[in-house]
């Protein structure tokens, strides 16, 4: 396979561009995708606190607040949800209201979550959660007191947050895979799937929340490739993925397997669901984020990578390294990743 540059995306819902000369199969695959203390009632307080974390059925007429809740996915309401738990709890012992606490409470508390070895991260979530809930001390809300900031300051610099992962994995074992598999048309549906789902998360980078988004009602067919518009939710709020057509090499050529997983799939799929990926058994319903990450696992693993040390989310990191020792931008990665800082 040539190096072709018309093949790098122009759009990849963020612009970027890479060259090389190389002339192998992978590699040019790679180049174009480019208060006050107070007892009162514990369990009053705590379904108070429960009640801001968006739980609709205990008061279902106050749409004001189911619809701030709304703000926030589904994933940080649950992960606020069980830090306030924590809180709610430790605060219970201390005879403390949790949504009123004074500020030095809550600095022992983050500290003590500190020193029984809790992650930064991990603390962060439980500042974020209490903040969420708690009045503001002075009218400033917690997670913003100074106070509260040089603590975290403070842990973040004693207990530096680590990477998940330590070293990455070769790309090219799943190229290679897909090289090794028959064309698309004689996949079965099961392989078919794995293979489409892996190249939408590699070729853009994007996690498997991003590339359950995807709706076959937004997506548009162009001579260079197919660009999706996203208007459900997701955790870096994309509003369009655009994924470039590689003809070199149909085998690896996201747009040529998308189209024979829509023509396999357009009799089964039930027309009131629009998004893309679908199941691979009856009765066909859409899929989830967790049985996306299941697909790109055992793909992995066709292709001899460890899952035991590399989970589904490895793919933007093995995917952003092979790109980026191809000669692309690591800011133009960055952008198209949605990743923020270096």
């Amino acid at each position: 396979m040539v190096d072709d540059p018309t093949m790098v995306p122009s759009n990849l819902g963020d612009d970027y561009r890479f060259s090389s000369n190389s002339t192998s199969t992978s590699f040019n695959f790679i180049e174009s995708c480019g208060g006050t203390s107070s007892s009162h009632n514990v369990q009053s307080t705590y379904s108070c606190g429960l009640a801001r974390l968006g739980d609709s059925n205990s008061n279902p007429g106050f749409s004001t607040r189911d619809i701030l809740s709304d703000a926030w996915a589904q994933g940080t309401k649950s992960a606020y949800r069980s830090a306030w738990k924590l809180w709610y709890d430790w605060c219970s012992r201390q005879s403390v209201d949790p949504i009123h606490a004074p500020l030095n409470y809550i600095l022992n508390y983050l500290s003590m979550s500190f020193e029984i070895g809790k992650a930064y991260r991990k603390i962060n979530v439980y500042r974020s959660a209490i903040s969420s809930y708690h009045a503001p001390i002075l009218s400033v809300p917690i997670s913003k007191h100074p106070l509260v900031c040089k603590l975290m300051k403070g842990i973040k610099f004693r207990r530096p947050p680590m990477p998940k992962y330590s070293s990455t994995w070769d790309v090219n074992a799943l190229l290679d895979l897909f090289l090794s598999w028959e064309d698309n048309d004689s996949l079965s549906l099961q392989h078919l799937s794995f293979k489409l789902t892996v190249l939408l998360c590699l070729i853009s980078f994007k996690r498997t929340s991003d590339v359950k988004a995807l709706d076959l009602s937004r997506r548009q067919f162009y001579p260079n490739g197919v660009q999706f518009t996203v208007y459900r939710r997701t955790k870096t709020n994309i509003h369009s993925v655009f994924y470039p057509a590689f003809p070199q090499q149909q085998k690896l050529c996201v747009v040529h397997c998308l189209k024979s997983y829509e023509q396999r799939t357009q009799h089964i799929r039930n027309p009131s669901f629009p998004q893309l990926l679908i199941s691979f058994r009856k009765p066909f319903m859409p899929v989830s984020s967790p049985t996306l990450a299941r697909w790109i696992r055992q793909t992995m693993s066709m292709a001899g990578i460890d899952i035991s040390l590399f989970g589904a989310h490895s793919t933007r990191g093995a995917m952003s390294t092979k790109v980026c020792q191809a000669g692309g931008s690591l800011s133009d990665i960055m952008k198209a990743a949605n990743w923020s800082t270096y």
